[in-house]
Parts: structure tokens; C-alpha cells; sequence
């Protein structure tokens, strides 16, 4: 449960959405148990039990079932705006859409077994597309760095940081404005003094304490009046990305198209799966590089076995 990796579409992150803590955490760890190449729809299920989410959390198995009850009470109501350039196409002769965007809930129904002690939730129709078989533009993390967070802001600030992890220049610029809607504020701390101390300080207090970033942030001002802020983030040092040599070269090697049709697939114990590492993709689809080069960055992949690249690819 500890290694659970979240593959999220940019376009839910840069939404505008409020959960309560226990919510996101109930949420996160059921897109965590989401495969990124795993097709999924509203009949599907996701569930996670007393004990999991205890232990995932580092709460008492009590407090762990006051919260998943607590959640069963509230979550169903919750929703979030897009921006409705995103939209599946599927979807759109189906709804309307308002001011360019266009709000959905984020799951299709929940309930609780007092039986088997656990919560099952199913996505909502029109957040699934957002969460499974993502081929470009998403962001990936593992959610221990965010699971010790007790700032729905701070998870909400980590993951708009981890956005822009792999850009050489890591920065991020939000205006006050921008951040208020992201983070749902519903015209709360109004005065940038109120926002920085509840909001923004301590978001990156906790991101500096448990996740795998140091960030800090300056204001951005129009004359005397601050506007916005500059956060600048770098990974820690015994949390760099590795290198590994000679991967860029296996990456950039062209090949046929029924060669295409082969992956590889590495686990995050940096052991490679030899048993799926012929799982056909979809035609024509390099995701398996995109997924190979964010796992080098985040330090999954050991050092290539050649003898299997060249069986499986003809590469030397």
C-alpha cells in the first residue's frame, strides 16, 4: 500500500475542486490502485478497508474507521470543475457546457461494509477518462510523499509542483487569484496575510517536511499590492532522480511497427517484469517510453538488461 503511484490527467490538477482531508485520502488511494494502462469505466469499483487505510496513513485502525464513516456521510456531494477543452469527445454532444467549463462529481456512488470493515467507490462517468489509459500531459507520484500531509492545501500545492518536476526550471508562478480558485478558498482569507499564513505557509512547510521536494515561494507585486507568488522547488538531495546510462540511446532507437507493439513494463521494486514485458499496446503507441522516462526519473529503473532488449527489440 506504501508504494501506491497516482496517475492523474493535468487537467484535474489545474481544476478547481475543495475536499476535505480524509476525502482526498479516501480518493488518492483508490486512483492509486487505478494500473495507468488499465482500462476502467462507472461500473467498475475501488475500495479500501479499515486496516489499509490505517496503516497507509499511519492512524490508528479507530481513527481510520471514524474517518472512512465520515467520508461515506459527505464525498457523494463533492464536484469539480474542468476546463471543458479537455472533454472526451464521447461526451460531447452529450452535456452542456457553460463559460468553458463544465463541473461532475467525483464519484458515481459510495458505501461503506460494516462487515468487511472497508469503503467501495465507483468514479463518476465523466472523471474516469481523466484517470486511466493517460497518454500524454499527466503527472505521476508516488503517494507516500503526500499520505503524511494533514493540509488538504499542502496535497493540493505538491501535486501542482509535481506537474512541472521533470522541466529543467522548476518554478511555478500563481497569481492569487488563480490559487484561490484552485484551492477553492469560497472567498476565505480575502487579505494575502490571511492566505499565507492558513493557506500557503503552511502548505509549503508540510511539502519541505514529507514530500520529496524543498520549496519555498516570494510574493509578486503590482506596485505596493502582492498579487501573486513565485514558488521555487527542487527535489531533495537523497531524492534526486537517477540516471541511468545508456537509456536515453534505448529510447531514442526507432523501430518497426511490429515492434512498437512490444512494452516493457518495470516495477517499483527496479526489477524488470519479464512476465509482462511483451504486453502488446495500442498501435503506433510510444506511452511505454513516456512512462519508461518518468520511472528513470523517479528512480525506478535499474541499468537496462541488454541480453532481453536485444531479444525483444534487436537492440545492441
Amino acid at each position: 500500500m506504501s508504494d501506491l503511484t497516482i496517475y492523474k490527467d493535468n487537467n484535474v490538477i489545474n481544476a478547481s475542486y475543495r475536499l476535505t482531508l480524509n476525502e482526498q485520502r479516501l480518493i488518492l488511494s483508490c486512483i492509486g490502485k487505478i494500473q495507468s494502462d488499465q482500462p476502467i469505466d462507472e461500473q467498475m469499483h475501488f475500495s479500501i478497508s479499515v486496516g489499509e487505510y490505517a496503516q497507509l496513513f499511519n492512524i490508528t485502525p479507530k481513527r481510520a474507521y471514524y474517518d472512512l464513516r465520515e467520508v461515506v456521510e459527505r464525498l457523494f456531494d463533492r464536484f469539480i470543475v474542468i476546463d471543458a477543452k479537455s472533454i472526451p469527445d464521447s461526451f460531447k454532444e452529450k452535456i452542456k457546457i457553460y463559460d468553458g467549463k463544465f463541473k461532475t462529481r467525483w464519484i458515481s456512488y459510495i458505501a461503506y461494509s460494516n462487515d468487511e470493515k472497508k469503503v467501495s467507490i465507483g468514479f463518476a462517468p465523466l472523471i474516469v477518462p481523466y484517470l486511466s489509459q493517460l497518454k500524454r500531459e499527466f503527472t505521476k507520484y508516488s503517494l507516500k510523499y503526500v499520505a503524511g500531509m494533514t493540509s488538504t492545501y499542502a496535497i493540493r500545492l505538491y501535486e501542482i509542483l509535481a506537474q512541472h518536476q521533470f522541466r529543467n526550471k522548476k518554478e511555478v508562478e500563481l497569481t492569487l487569484c488563480d490559487l484561490r480558485e484552485k484551492m477553492q478558498t469560497d472567498g476565505k482569507h480575502s487579505l494575502f496575510g490571511n492566505l499565507n499564513n492558513r493557506v500557503i505557509k503552511p502548505a509549503i512547510e508540510q511539502i519541505n517536511e514529507h514530500s520529496n521536494f524543498n520549496a519555498s515561494y516570494t510574493t509578486l507585486k503590482s506596485g505596493r499590492k502582492v498579487v501573486g507568488i513565485l514558488i521555487r522547488f527542487e527535489f531533495k538531495e537523497n531524492r534526486k532522480p537517477l540516471r541511468v546510462d545508456n537509456t536515453e540511446d534505448f529510447i531514442g532507437q526507432k523501430h518497426s511497427d511490429s515492434e512498437q507493439d512490444k512494452s516493457y513494463s518495470f516495477n517499483h521494486d527496479r526489477k524488470i517484469d519479464r512476465k509482462s514485458s511483451k504486453k502488446p499496446v495500442s498501435n503506433n503507441d510510444y506511452g511505454w517510453m513516456q512512462e519508461l522516462r518518468d520511472d528513470i526519473a523517479l528512480g525506478y529503473v535499474v541499468e537496462p538488461d541488454h541480453a532481453q532488449l536485444k531479444s525483444d527489440f534487436g537492440v545492441d
